[in-house]
């Protein structure tokens, strides 16, 4: 929140943002609220989209697919009061397999359309991002979101 304004502050702390699909992500969120706010809970949530454009007679499309979301609950729905001072929470969560741009099991497949996709003026990527809440209903959330890289293969 911008000049103390707001329910409070969060913070993701990660040990690193590079991740193979399988690994473990491990991290603490720190949470310190500035006033008594009722909350849904705490939450942390991992999230991969693609973002695909396509050209096509000189007109460029955008679309944008979820492929993976997962949340994961740290504290539930109560009152979380400035006296409780800075809470820390943590947490691990398993990077999934076989999300990525290729057909699982068939690597020359995979190869063969990404290339098809080039061609025809198609291109695509995921973006992974794990964002760290306090869930405030009818108002805004507490959240701070970190982006992490993920490789393609294992």
């Amino acid at each position: 929140m911008v000049f103390g304004l707001g329910a409070g502050k969060i913070d993701l702390e990660l040990g690193k943002t590079i991740f193979n699909p399988g690994e473990a992500i491990q991290g603490e969120v720190k949470l310190k609220v500035n006033k008594s706010t009722k909350a849904k809970g705490v939450k942390v949530v991992l999230m991969a989209t693609r973002e695909t454009s396509s050209y096509s007679q000189g007109r460029r499309t955008n679309r944008k697919e979820t492929l993976y979301n997962f949340e994961q609950e740290l504290d539930v729905e109560r009152d979380y009061n400035p006296s409780e001072g800075e809470k820390t929470y943590k947490f691990q969560l398993q990077v999934p397999t076989g999300i990525g741009n290729k057909p699982m099991g068939n690597e020359a497949l995979g190869q063969i359309m990404n290339v098809a996709s080039m061609l025809s003026g198609r291109s695509s990527q995921i973006k992974w991002i794990l964002t760290a809440k306090l869930d405030i209903p009818m108002g805004f959330d507490v959240s701070k979101t970190v982006q992490i890289s993920v490789s393609e293969s294992k």
